[in-house]
Protein backbone atom coordinates (compact mmCIF):
# COMPACT_ATOMS: atom_id res chain seq x y z
CA UNK A 1 0.00 0.00 0.00
CA UNK A 2 3.02 2.61 1.02
CA UNK A 3 5.17 1.49 -1.97
CA UNK A 4 2.04 1.87 -4.60
CA UNK A 5 0.05 4.81 -2.68
CA UNK A 6 -2.59 2.77 -3.67
CA UNK A 7 -5.72 1.30 -2.34
CA UNK A 8 -5.08 -2.86 -1.63
CA UNK A 9 -7.79 -5.94 -1.36
CA UNK A 10 -6.51 -9.48 -0.64
CA UNK A 11 -9.05 -11.67 -0.15
CA UNK A 12 -6.71 -14.94 0.42
CA UNK A 13 -3.87 -13.89 2.75
CA UNK A 14 -2.61 -16.78 3.31
CA UNK A 15 -2.08 -17.55 -0.17
CA UNK A 16 -0.98 -14.07 -1.26
CA UNK A 17 2.81 -13.60 -1.92
CA UNK A 18 1.95 -9.56 -1.24
CA UNK A 19 0.68 -9.82 2.20
CA UNK A 20 3.83 -12.44 3.25
CA UNK A 21 5.99 -9.20 3.26
CA UNK A 22 4.17 -7.83 5.78
CA UNK A 23 5.53 -8.92 9.38
CA UNK A 24 1.77 -8.24 10.68
CA UNK A 25 0.42 -10.41 8.59
CA UNK A 26 2.79 -13.06 9.15
CA UNK A 27 1.30 -16.08 11.57
CA UNK A 28 -1.53 -13.72 12.71
CA UNK A 29 -5.00 -15.63 11.41
CA UNK A 30 -5.94 -13.12 9.38
CA UNK A 31 -7.76 -14.48 6.42
CA UNK A 32 -8.79 -11.22 4.29
CA UNK A 33 -7.15 -7.42 3.87
CA UNK A 34 -7.81 -4.54 2.70
CA UNK A 35 -5.92 -1.07 3.24
CA UNK A 36 -5.49 2.33 1.77
CA UNK A 37 -2.72 5.07 2.48
CA UNK A 38 -2.55 8.06 4.65
CA UNK A 39 -1.57 10.70 2.30
CA UNK A 40 -0.86 14.59 3.26
CA UNK A 41 1.01 17.02 1.40
CA UNK A 42 2.30 14.42 -1.00
CA UNK A 43 3.33 12.47 1.54
CA UNK A 44 2.48 8.72 3.09
CA UNK A 45 1.63 9.27 6.74
CA UNK A 46 0.61 5.20 7.38
CA UNK A 47 -2.52 2.80 6.31
CA UNK A 48 -5.80 2.62 7.08
CA UNK A 49 -6.10 -0.93 7.27
CA UNK A 50 -8.99 -3.88 7.72
CA UNK A 51 -7.56 -6.98 8.43
CA UNK A 52 -10.64 -9.93 8.92
CA UNK A 53 -10.69 -13.30 10.35
CA UNK A 54 -13.07 -14.80 7.36
CA UNK A 55 -12.56 -14.54 3.53
CA UNK A 56 -14.11 -11.80 1.97
CA UNK A 57 -13.79 -9.60 -0.83
CA UNK A 58 -14.37 -6.10 -0.40
CA UNK A 59 -16.44 -3.53 -2.65
CA UNK A 60 -15.56 -1.08 -4.42
CA UNK A 61 -17.82 0.90 -2.02
CA UNK A 62 -16.21 -0.28 1.05
CA UNK A 63 -12.73 0.77 -0.39
CA UNK A 64 -13.87 4.00 -1.26
CA UNK A 65 -15.59 4.55 2.40
CA UNK A 66 -11.93 3.51 3.26
CA UNK A 67 -10.74 5.73 1.42
CA UNK A 68 -12.52 8.79 2.43
CA UNK A 69 -11.62 8.01 6.00
CA UNK A 70 -8.02 7.57 5.44
CA UNK A 71 -8.01 11.25 3.53
CA UNK A 72 -9.96 12.84 6.63
CA UNK A 73 -7.32 10.78 9.32
CA UNK A 74 -4.95 12.03 6.92
CA UNK A 75 -5.65 15.37 7.13
CA UNK A 76 -6.63 15.41 10.96
CA UNK A 77 -2.81 14.09 11.19
CA UNK A 78 -1.54 16.81 9.10
CA UNK A 79 -3.64 19.77 10.69
CA UNK A 80 -2.47 17.90 14.65
CA UNK A 81 1.36 18.52 13.31
CA UNK A 82 0.59 22.08 11.69
CA UNK A 83 -1.02 22.66 15.34
CA UNK A 84 1.77 21.51 16.99
CA UNK A 85 4.23 23.10 15.17
CA UNK A 86 1.99 26.86 15.40
CA UNK A 87 2.68 25.75 19.03
CA UNK A 88 6.38 25.54 19.24
CA UNK A 89 6.74 28.82 16.89
CA UNK A 90 4.64 30.67 19.74
CA UNK A 91 6.48 29.32 22.55
CA UNK A 92 9.70 30.37 20.60
CA UNK A 93 8.12 34.58 19.97
CA UNK A 94 7.26 34.13 23.64
CA UNK A 95 10.42 33.49 24.81
CA UNK A 96 12.04 35.45 22.13
CA UNK A 97 9.15 38.30 23.79
CA UNK A 98 10.28 37.58 27.45
CA UNK A 99 13.94 38.70 26.41
CA UNK A 100 13.59 41.16 24.67
CA UNK A 101 11.62 42.86 27.70
CA UNK A 102 14.50 41.58 29.86
CA UNK A 103 16.81 43.28 27.76
CA UNK A 104 15.15 46.70 27.67
CA UNK A 105 14.21 46.29 31.09
CA UNK A 106 18.27 45.76 32.31
CA UNK A 107 18.79 48.63 29.63
CA UNK A 108 16.38 51.00 31.69
CA UNK A 109 18.62 50.26 34.94
CA UNK A 110 21.36 51.08 33.42
CA UNK A 111 20.82 54.14 32.02
CA UNK A 112 18.64 55.18 35.17
CA UNK A 113 22.10 53.98 36.94
CA UNK A 114 24.58 56.12 34.97
CA UNK A 115 21.96 59.28 35.37
CA UNK A 116 21.96 58.41 39.20
CA UNK A 117 25.75 58.13 39.16
CA UNK A 118 26.22 61.68 37.83
CA UNK A 119 24.07 63.28 39.67
CA UNK A 120 25.86 62.05 42.81
CA UNK A 121 29.34 62.04 41.62
CA UNK A 122 29.09 66.10 40.65
CA UNK A 123 28.17 66.79 44.10
CA UNK A 124 31.05 64.54 45.83
CA UNK A 125 33.36 66.19 43.84
CA UNK A 126 32.32 69.72 44.72
CA UNK A 127 32.22 68.82 48.10
CA UNK A 128 35.95 66.60 48.09
CA UNK A 129 37.85 69.80 46.45
CA UNK A 130 36.56 71.87 48.78
CA UNK A 131 37.98 69.70 51.48
CA UNK A 132 41.43 69.78 49.70
CA UNK A 133 40.89 73.69 49.79
CA UNK A 134 40.29 74.09 52.99
CA UNK A 135 43.57 71.61 53.92
CA UNK A 136 45.65 73.86 51.88
CA UNK A 137 44.48 77.39 52.74
CA UNK A 138 44.63 76.58 56.97
CA UNK A 139 48.13 75.87 57.93
CA UNK A 140 47.12 75.18 61.79
CA UNK A 141 43.25 73.60 61.77
CA UNK A 142 42.38 72.56 65.21
CA UNK A 143 41.95 69.03 66.05
CA UNK A 144 38.32 68.74 66.08
CA UNK A 145 37.76 70.33 62.70
CA UNK A 146 40.39 67.90 61.08
CA UNK A 147 38.49 64.69 62.42
CA UNK A 148 35.42 66.72 61.05
CA UNK A 149 37.34 66.71 58.02
CA UNK A 150 38.68 63.31 57.81
CA UNK A 151 35.13 61.75 58.61
CA UNK A 152 33.82 63.93 55.44
CA UNK A 153 36.40 62.73 53.39
CA UNK A 154 35.81 58.76 54.79
CA UNK A 155 32.24 59.23 53.61
CA UNK A 156 33.20 61.14 50.49
CA UNK A 157 34.67 57.69 49.44
CA UNK A 158 32.53 55.09 50.73
CA UNK A 159 29.68 56.75 48.49
CA UNK A 160 31.83 57.01 45.48
CA UNK A 161 32.70 53.72 45.92
CA UNK A 162 29.20 52.46 46.41
CA UNK A 163 28.19 54.62 43.36
CA UNK A 164 31.16 52.88 41.12
CA UNK A 165 30.10 50.02 42.19
CA UNK A 166 26.22 50.62 40.93
CA UNK A 167 27.54 51.46 37.68
CA UNK A 168 29.40 47.78 37.71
Amino acid sequence: VVRQRAPLAIVQVATDARAAECPLMRGNRIASFVGVPLVARDQVLGVLGIMTDTEREFSVEEIALLTGLAAQGASAIENARLFADVQGRMEQQQQALARLVQSAHLASVGLLAGGVAHDINNPLCIISNHLQLLRLRKSEIPVEVEEALGSIETSVRRIAGSIEALLE
